[in-house]
């Protein structure tokens, strides 16, 4: 099987797909300095507020703010400040640099914007910094910079130093796409979902209320990918191919489990409607429901089985995406569909019966949410990057457009007529 070189941009994916108690404790990386108003993060399979100035940060957390700012100290001294409605990444990791026998592993942090307005100040450290939007990504060289995403535009505003840029970019001074930008964005939206999802589970610790909440927690998984594979660096897209696949068995694994979740409730209104019957005289009823119940109880323990092979299934392909092998991983991730799709038919042939006996029963749409087919998520793009770069005046209108089908490094002086966001 082919193998490709993965970055550190996988790694967020990986860790959401991770939920069973393998998972390594998390490092933080980083802490909240300075907070106002309403921000979340999502940290693997949880998110929470923001709530107090010391709040650690993790690998691969996720930080959406609101009607309010963040200030984030990483460890080296960088500092992150996301502007209002804004939602970020942010990744610590070794990657793979050169080529064959020349190849080396480098300290990089990125930080991926997938909509709103940040600004970003390199450490003490030797670190490499990059900031990243689904549509470009910049390296810097130098001390910080403004950038953000308006869901089609990628801003650049550099105070000092240099970036090398794989993508389209706007240059100069801009505002912060605001809330106009945040409720158009999928990620965002995705973000505010989960969040309330899982706050919802939180409350009410109800079983079927954890395995929504789990389900909605990959769907900004997914969300991301899909955003992300519109980036035009190859080493970005490699990841996203790998996440994807990722992704999609994780996906059928969390649906899954809702289905057999959702079954389970459905087993104690039968058994409740057998019995209503039974102590209402109403024999042939009673002898009905009983029978559904019986008929529910098998396919709850066959689906059990299978759901238990599907998280395996799931675990194996993390681990092949992990490895970096695409090929196994889709391999695997055919297998995990294929056996989420016959819990999902199981699970309709028991609930028609069902629904006779409890008519106020939904059916459960198994493995409906998960993501497209294999071959549409492994699809190979032929057209190759192109690194676009606008310099914009600062306040000025966008002019001057240069094309090139390199990365283009570019030098910027310092700006004084303009200040940091947040």
């Amino acid at each position: 099987m082919k193998t490709v070189a993965r970055t550190g941009l996988l790694a967020f994916f990986i860790m959401v797909v991770l939920f069973s108690g393998t998972a390594q404790a998390a490092v933080p990386l980083a802490k909240v300095t300075i907070f106002t108003g309403e921000a979340v993060v999502l940290d693997g399979a949880d998110t929470t507020r923001i709530s107090r100035v010391g709040q650690e940060l993790n690998e691969g957390d996720r930080v959406q703010t609101k009607q309010g700012t963040v200030q984030v100290t990483f460890n080296d001294g960088a500092i992150l400040k996301l502007s209002p409605f804004t939602s970020a990444l942010i990744q610590e990791r070794e990657e793979d640099s050169g080529i064959l026998i020349f190849k080396t592993k480098k300290a990089v942090r990125r930080v991926t914007c997938f909509v709103g307005k940040m600004w970003f100040k390199s450490g003490s450290s030797k670190r490499a910094n990059y900031l990243q939007t689904p549509t470009a990504v910049m390296g810097l060289r130098g001390s910080d910079a403004d950038f953000g995403f308006d869901n089609l535009n990628t801003y650049l505003n550099m105070y000092s130093g240099e970036a090398a840029v794989v993508g389209k970019v706007m240059r100069g001074f801009f505002e912060n796409p605001g809330i106009d930008a945040a409720t158009k964005s999928a990620v965002y939206k995705s973000l505010e979902k989960a969040f309330a999802k899982n706050e919802q589970a939180k409350a009410t610790g109800k079983e079927l209320d954890k395995a929504t909440a789990k389900v909605d927690i990959l769907e900004v998984a997914k969300t991301a990918v899909e955003e992300l594979k519109k980036n035009p660096d190859e080493a970005v897209k490699q990841d996203v191919k790998l996440a994807a696949v990722a992704v999609d068995a994780s996906l059928a694994s969390a649906v899954t489990n809702v289905a057999v979740v959702e079954l389970k409730e459905d087993l104690k209104d039968v058994e409740k409607a057998a019995a209503k019957a039974k102590a209402e005289g109403k024999t042939e009823d009673a002898k009905k429901a009983e029978e559904t119940a019986q008929k529910t109880v098998a396919a709850l323990i066959d689906a059990e089985k299978k759901n238990k092979e599907l998280e395996k299934a799931a675990n194996d392909v993390k681990n092949a995406v992990n490895a970096g092998d695409l090929g196994k991983a889709e391999t695997l991730n055919t297998q995990a569909q294929k056996i989420a799709q016959e819990v999902k038919n199981n699970i309709e042939t028991v609930q028609k019966a069902i629904i006779q006996i409890v008519p106020t029963t939904v059916p459960t749409t198994v493995a409906t949410t998960v993501a497209t087919t294999v071959a549409a998520t492994t699809a190979e793009t032929t057209t190759p990057a192109t690194t676009v770069e606008t310099t914009v005046p600062a306040t000025t209108v966008p002019s001057t457009t240069t094309t090139t089908t390199t990365t283009t490094t570019t030098t910027t002086t310092k700006e004084t007529t303009t200040s940091p966001a947040g």
